[in-house]
């Protein structure tokens, strides 16, 4: 767990004589966001990296052919090149092509859930394992993480949890979780 792999190929480029390093790596499209008119920032868990977030330049463009590959909830075989760690917004990666498999989610709270409960950049085999199945259970999803199995809320120590705190890695109960801001909440049973 947190190991990065060993990269294809090294490629030079970078003005300031950095390095960029290439990935190809499976991964699921957890979320998208628009940056700027045309490219788009993707959020991916994938076998060798964990999450990872990275940037699609022209992907918003109608003529765009990597677009279709790159929707939440496809598993997708993807291509990226950039310097890693550390970089700043995207953790330094970008898109350089992507062909999907197959859809596993449609469920895209659950991928919500998933992009806000990891970590980048750490990787963990049964989770990756987990989500390559395409059950979208959540209990189980927190129970590979280790933060699963029926305790009681973090806060209380009584109660059982209903919320998972996204940016502590912690579950309270309802009566606790007044006490936090609602967007680091994540409902863990959102249809009961």
């Amino acid at each position: 767990m947190g190991y990065i792999p060993t990269p294809i190929y090294w490629v030079w480029g970078y003005t300031d004589g950095g390095v960029m390093i290439e990935y190809s790596t499976e991964g699921i499209v957890l979320e998208k966001e628009p940056a700027g008119d045309y490219d788009g920032f993707y959020t991916f868990y994938t076998h060798d990296l964990g999450r990872i977030t990275a940037k699609a330049k022209s992907v918003r463009k109608p003529t765009s052919k990597l677009a279709a590959h790159l929707e939440p909830g496809l598993l997708t075989h993807v291509r990226l090149v950039g310097r890693g760690a550390g970089a700043g917004r995207g953790v330094g990666f970008w898109v350089a092509d992507s062909l999907s498999e197959r859809r596993l989610f449609t469920d895209f709270d659950f991928l919500d859930f998933v992009a806000r409960s990891t970590l980048e950049l750490q990787n963990d085999n049964e989770v990756w394992r987990f989500l390559n199945q395409g059950v979208p259970d959540r209990s189980v999803f927190l129970g590979l993480m280790g933060l699963g199995g029926g305790g009681p809320c973090g806060q209380c120590g009584v109660r059982p949890p209903q919320f998972f705190h996204s940016a502590d890695h912690l579950l309270l109960c309802e009566t606790c979780s007044v006490r936090f801001p609602a967007f680091l909440l994540l409902h863990i049973y959102p249809h009961t």
